[in-house]
């Protein structure tokens, strides 16, 4: 597997632009699909920046899972770093 730009990204653009998701190494990834909506543009925009904080929090609720920390599992799918990854992937809404 190859390794992947680390987070945090971000989402800039406007509904009449292309969407860019710059990463935290200052690289840029255009969102832009010929047949999309300006929303499927944006949607996707968001959903690919939170793709970082995404993967951290399964990555938590697997080891947490795989230890047998039920108590840890509920606390991540019910805290703020979920919460917070949800509303960047959706773009605020939850």
């Amino acid at each position: 597997m190859s390794e992947h730009t680390l987070g945090p990204w971000s989402v800039d653009g406007s509904p009449t632009t292309d969407f860019d998701v710059v990463c935290a190494d200052g690289r840029i990834a255009m969102v832009n699909g010929e047949d999309w909506s300006a929303d499927m543009t944006e949607a996707n925009a968001y959903l690919l920046a939170a793709a970082p904080e995404l993967l951290e929090v399964l990555r938590d609720v697997r080891e947490a899972w795989l230890a047998g920390r039920m108590g840890d599992v509920e606390g991540i799918l019910t805290g703020d770093v979920c919460t917070d990854a949800i509303a960047k992937a959706t773009g605020g809404v939850l």
